[in-house]
């Protein structure tokens, strides 16, 4: 497929422009964005959220492929997951250097897996393991940010931190993030489009279904994009609030507002989910309902091949060649976590027979085995209740706990 082209934001019909604010203070993001409209908070869009981010000027996508190159990308032509996908999402496994090519050039060899839609690399988590990007930035100064980051919870803070990137036209779908989290999302580069509808118009997005969410979110059909009145009928009654951000602005998404997201331009994000006093209790009923299965450990994934040159590019095959109808249900990996959810999978399998791109992998995962993939996940806190407050416990070796944190303790947290 040719060169993705740069897009123009679309226009909604009774859309609301998203509030454009800075030197905002943690106090009023609280009082008038996070708790306000009855508690359901309300968006808005921060200009100077950057100050002091070295990430401003060092990232880039050759940045990327300078310092990252065989860094591990996980790139879907659909976000987030969903099971009841037909056909089921398509997702590559490839090295930084390898999708970085993908974006920057027009008939780059992986655009022939391509369907109706480019690839889009959305759960890429550094923070984790490569300890110079945790000092490109920091946690911008309008957010009061509880998750833990002491007491040996790094593990957990970082990867709630995420860097999206990919060419114009890739898309998030409209939904809320699990856990009830809220985020904020910082444009690093490029430009993205954003339609947000509150929580208290779900039904009118026809929520539910045909389509099931999981740990406390929500999923719908419903494309703002592609309005269709007939099929939605109460979606002409909802509210889009719009906002369209350039390299610089954060936008901040309350906890279970419904997002949908557009890359207008070649995009690179940095993404946090994120909880505090607004959506801590919320988030803590669903964290402690979690499968008993969710801690288990993942099964190893199968390594990439080593870097060869690309092959010349073979006649254009159809959707339905380039697919792999059994990929997932031989061997499905852990799932990283997807699009503004912490831990939403993304079903990734060996490769595909179909392919003759070395060190490419990719998958079109069947309903049983994404269900089944979505509960093997990384190992991870476990909540529970003790003398009315909230504490927290890490596995450590032979499953013991390693450390406790209590509730009170979270307010001591910073980004990375």
């Amino acid at each position: 497929m040719a060169h993705w082209p740069d897009l123009e934001p679309a226009v909604l019909p009774n859309a609301v422009p998203i509030d454009r604010r800075e030197k905002l203070e943690p106090r009023e993001t609280m009082g008038r964005y996070l708790l306000a409209r009855g508690g359901e908070g309300c968006p808005v869009v921060v200009t100077d959220a950057q100050q002091g981010w070295k990430a401003r000027k060092l990232w880039s996508l050759d940045y990327f492929k300078k310092h990252f190159p065989d860094e591990e990308v996980i790139a879907s032509d659909r976000a987030p997951l969903r099971l009841e996908d037909n056909p089921p999402m398509k997702t590559l496994r490839v090295r930084m250097a390898e999708y970085v090519d993908y974006m920057q050039q027009p008939y780059h060899p992986l655009s022939r897996h391509e369907r109706d839609m480019p690839f889009y690399g959305n759960s890429w988590s550094p923070f984790v393991t490569h300890e110079r990007m945790r000092s490109h930035i920091s946690r911008p100064y309008f957010v009061p940010d509880s998750i833990p980051s002491d007491n040996g919870s790094e593990r957990l803070d970082r990867s709630f931190t995420k860097i999206f990137m990919g060419p114009a036209g890739t898309v998030t779908r409209l939904h809320n993030d699990t856990y009830h989290t809220h985020a904020w999302l910082s444009q690093i580069s490029g430009t993205k489009q954003f339609i947000l509808y509150p929580p208290s118009q779900a039904h009118l997005l026809h929520c539910g279904e045909g389509i099931q969410g999981e740990h406390g979110a929500s999923q719908t059909w419903f494309d703002p994009l592609a309005l269709d009145y007939q099929r939605f009928p109460r979606a002409r009654e909802a509210t889009p609030f719009v906002a369209v951000c350039s390299a610089g602005d954060t936008i901040l998404v309350p906890g279970d507002w419904f997002h949908h997201a557009t890359s207008l331009t070649p995009s690179i994000t940095l993404m946090r989910n994120f909880m505090n006093d607004a959506n801590a209790e919320r988030f803590m009923k669903v964290w402690m309902e979690r499968p008993a299965n969710a801690a288990a450990a993942p099964r190893p994934r199968p390594p990439l091949a080593p870097p060869q040159p690309p092959p010349a590019l073979p006649p254009a095959k159809r959707a339905s060649d380039l697919r792999s109808p059994t990929a997932a249900a031989a061997s499905a990996s852990p799932p990283p976590p997807s699009d503004h959810s912490p831990n939403q999978a993304t079903c990734v399998a060996t490769p595909d027979p179909s392919s003759s791109l070395p060190g490419v992998r990719s998958t079109s995962t069947t309903l049983p085995a994404a269900r089944e993939a979505a509960h093997r996940t990384q190992p991870s806190p476990s909540l529970g209740l003790q003398c009315g407050r909230v504490s927290v416990a890490m596995p450590g070796k032979h499953g013991k706990a390693r450390e406790v944190w209590h509730w009170r303790q979270f307010r001591r947290a910073s980004l990375c």
